[in-house]
């Protein structure tokens, strides 16, 4: 396919990412020593999955701009490395999902709630699995949201910050997607690095030394 400069953008926006979830992951580990707080342990252990598929993207992004025809290996590739993307990210938000309900309802509730809340079977095809994101994201803001109203304070508004941000994210790839539009690619990706800083935020600030 043509090099063109703005196919660069969204490789190089993916590789920020790679790095801010493998920050973010080793500080929330961090975070989850010092607290105690086993929402950090479910958080690390669903970035950590996160930053796989994220890692994925990138490998794909940069074979699709350096690929100089179609071919056989490349049409795998490409729908094999997308696929496992997109499994990894819905088991990221699940494993965030999951710590959420538990600290909400406790650990006998907790997949019973996740999967009365998940009732539909969506095929795994763009953007299909990007809507299946989008609901498992509703329920952890919902759940953030129900945790922020507990006790108000910032640390527990940063997640609930987070979420919506990757869900505007999410919602904004379904548009390009729909929309056949580039731009808002782009701009889907920057919102999603901006939760991510938020996240950072967070870890950072639980994660300080006292």
């Amino acid at each position: 396919m043509p090099f063109e400069p703005f196919h660069l953008a969204l490789p190089i926006l993916d590789f920020v990412g790679i790095l801010s979830l493998a920050a973010l992951s080793v500080l929330l580990y961090r975070a989850y020593r010092i607290s105690g707080n086993s929402l950090f342990l479910y958080f690390f252990t669903g970035f950590t999955i996160l930053g796989l598929g994220e890692f994925g993207r990138f490998f794909l992004f940069l074979t699709i701009i350096f690929t100089p025809r179609p071919s056989f290996f490349f049409f795998f590739l490409n729908h094999s490395v997308a696929l496992l993307s997109q499994v990894l990210e819905i088991l990221g938000f699940l494993v965030i999902a999951l710590g959420y309900t538990m600290e909400l309802f406790g650990k006998e509730k907790a997949l019973a709630s996740i999967i009365v809340f998940q009732v539909r079977r969506l095929p795994l095809t763009f953007p299909m699995v990007n809507i299946f994101s989008a609901s498992i994201l509703v329920y952890i803001s919902l759940n953030a949201f129900a945790i922020y109203t507990k006790n108000k304070q910032s640390l527990t508004l940063a997640p609930l910050l987070a979420f919506i941000l990757f869900l505007l994210s999410n919602i904004l790839s379904i548009l390009a997607f729909l929309l056949r539009d580039e731009l808002i690619v782009l701009f889907s990706r920057l919102v999603y690095i901006a939760g991510l800083y938020v996240f950072l935020w967070l870890a950072l600030k639980v994660g300080k030394t006292p």
